[in-house]
């Protein structure tokens, strides 16, 4: 998934002395030395040591958090001295940014591709173009543009990642909504509401399970609304704010239907998987993080999920648009650091040798050679939306991207939340986002 928040250079240095704390010391004590005796790397996804602790076969991982910890057990066993921290979703942006501010940024870094312009802006990242084993002309063209900047490689796209249609084929085919093999999704704001109506009349289940109460995946699908009406949130540059549109207030007012009629209900992240797994949900939007999950559910005799498809997000509006993002690894810069270290520019080739065991998690890769692979083309449910990369949307390529997503989801969710007017809510985002924005002119 996606952390909350961007670190500038004020908030590295406000946050330093509280987020650093003495788990940051204990892994990260060397400070601005050469770093050939090891590296220290900061990376999320989750902890799984005691599954996977020991296990350096990919064939036995399962998920985000068993690939990656198999991936760095694999590099760990030929290079000594790779010290990880492994930082939760909702506090990593904070615990790397305080790395930053007390010079003690890590050799290996992950990120996302949106939050690259504010650590490329402040110098804070070395460019990767001349790893060894890592052929940038193999990736595909979106990841290759979300890592430039000035015709230089700032990190290393890992995957593209971003909301799927996870849909429960027999709470469909119970209300008439599955045909040729296939789920029927709706095409109009009109029949998204039609098809919510069936799913409730045929089976008393509801039709979505979304997070929606502290998470983004709300605002996630406002902005591929407004994107499918040929509308944007920002000009290119981030000089012009234009969230307060008639196509804002259309993708709202739609999505605030859903849960007004009661074919969502608010919910937390957790709850709304427990839903779907349930078989209580026909749609669960969620993201590709969760394909491989959802997928090994289904051969669970105990669940209430029995058949999956995942689907790319459906056109509701006039074009195709949906969200999406890439997790990257970067290489930050630090005081006495003058170059890469060897063994960080090896994981970053273990990494990018290995995209196609990341990919089974269900985000799609970002080399050619993978997504042209047969393995992966075998892999289950990637025909029914490995496409979703050719539509993906994200916010133009400004810095404080994650302070702006941050905004949209406090002023949109309190629509569902504690009934805000959708048109308060709107114009208060903007008011505030052009608030942010002016903060680097």
């Amino acid at each position: 998934m996606t952390g909350r928040r961007v670190i500038g250079r004020r908030a590295f240095l406000a946050s330093a002395t509280a987020a650093l704390g003495s788990a940051i010391a204990t892994s990260c004590g060397r400070r601005g030395v050469p770093s050939h005796a090891g590296i220290d790397v900061f990376r999320t996804f989750g902890a799984c040591s005691d599954a996977y602790g020991g296990v350096t076969d990919l064939s036995k991982a399962r998920g985000e958090c068993g690939v990656i910890q198999v991936l760095f057990n694999q590099f760990a066993a030929r290079h000594a001295g790779v010290r990880t921290v492994n930082v939760p979703w909702g506090a990593y942006y904070d615990r790397l940014g305080a790395a930053f501010a007390a010079d003690a940024a890590p050799d290996v870094a992950l990120m996302h591709a949106s939050v690259l312009p504010d650590f490329v802006s402040r110098g804070l990242l070395f460019p990767i173009d001349d790893v060894p084993g890592v052929r940038l002309d193999d990736l595909v063209a979106p990841a290759r543009d979300a890592v430039s900047f000035d015709g230089r490689a700032m990190a290393l796209p890992f995957d593209a990642h971003g909301l799927l249609w996870h849909v429960n084929v027999d709470l469909l085919a119970a209300a008439g909504l599955f045909d040729g093999g296939r789920p029927v999704l709706p095409s109009s704001p009109a029949s998204l509401l039609e098809h919510a109506e069936r799913v409730r009349s045929a089976t008393g289940k509801r039709y979505f399970a979304i997070p929606s109460t502290a998470d983004p995946m709300p605002v996630w699908i406002w902005q591929s609304w407004v994107w499918q009406q040929g509308a944007d949130l920002l000009s290119p540059d981030g000089s012009q704010v234009t969230i307060d549109t008639p196509a804002a207030r259309v993708s709202l007012g739609l999505l605030s239907s859903l849960f007004e009629r009661g074919h969502a209900r608010p919910i937390d992240y957790a709850g709304a998987e427990q839903v779907f797994l349930a078989g209580d949900a026909a749609v669960t939007l969620n993201g590709t993080w969760l394909v491989d999950v959802h997928d090994a559910e289904t051969r669970d005799e105990t669940s209430g999920l029995r058949r999956l498809a995942v689907m790319t997000p459906p056109r509701i509006f006039d074009h195709e648009a949906a969200w999406m993002d890439h997790h990257v690894w970067a290489l930050p810069r630090a005081r006495g650091r003058y170059a890469p270290s060897p063994v960080a520019m090896a994981l970053l080739a273990h990494l990018f040798e290995n995209g196609g065991a990341w990919a089974r998690t269900g985000h799609l890769p970002t080399r050619r050679t993978v997504l042209t692979s047969a393995e992966f083309r075998a892999l289950p449910h990637r025909g029914t939306y490995a496409r979703t990369s050719e539509i993906a949307r994200s916010l133009p390529r400004v810095e404080r991207r994650r302070a702006i997503q941050a905004i949209l989801g406090d002023e949109l969710n309190a629509v569902w939340l504690v009934g805000r007017d959708p048109a308060r809510a709107l114009k208060s985002a903007e008011r505030r986002v052009r608030r942010v924005l002016a903060m680097g002119t």
